[in-house]
């Protein structure tokens, strides 16, 4: 399954997860399936990243962050993509959607 800059603001705003655990999470490959599943990914996601997964909070949470940005006329980019800050990708915790 593709990473969309919707699924990189979703992790962007998780509680409780640290850079190592965001960069699991980026590199599996697996995002969308993760935050879809969260109770599936234990060992990767804090209990309080899982609750805001269930309920939903954090996806609203990252869409209304797109939303705003696009009325605004503001292309949202993620880690990883072409036009990601050269500059920001090899710092300690860069983030997947700045």
């Amino acid at each position: 399954m593709e990473q969309t800059i919707l699924d990189r603001l979703t992790l962007s705003q998780l509680p409780g997860l640290g850079p190592r655990g965001r960069r699991a999470l980026l590199a599996g490959g697996r995002l969308g399936e993760t935050l879809a599943h969260p109770d599936a990914h234990k060992g990767l996601l804090p209990e309080v990243a899982r609750a805001r997964l269930r309920s939903g909070e954090a996806r609203r949470f990252a869409e209304a962050e797109q939303t705003r940005a696009e009325a605004r006329g503001i292309r949202l980019i993620g880690l990883g993509e072409p036009d990601y800050p050269a500059w920001l990708g090899p710092t300690f915790d860069p983030p997947p959607a700045p």
